[in-house]
């Protein structure tokens, strides 16, 4: 039987997803970039920005974008 290989990346994604989802269910708005960083242990903003798109892109969140720009805290995640 084969093993599912994952990555460093994927541990990271199924980290801040689940981070996002506990998060909102706990305070009722999604965290800023600051505070997944700080909690996850993540050192760049911009880490988070770029795990953040691939999610996206896989259909597991979706953000809030008003203007062309994301708004702080308009991440939601999507039941899957």
């Amino acid at each position: 039987m084969a093993k599912y290989k994952t990555s460093k990346g994927d541990k990271v994604r199924y980290n801040l997803y689940t981070y996002i989802r506990l998060f909102n269910r706990k305070y009722g708005f999604s965290p800023s970039y600051y505070e997944m960083c700080i909690d996850l242990g993540i050192r760049s903003t911009s880490t988070i920005k770029y795990h953040l798109d691939i999610l996206e892109k896989q259909g597991m969140i979706t953000r809030i974008v008003v203007r062309g720009k994301h708004i702080p805290r308009g991440t939601k995640t999507l039941n899957k």
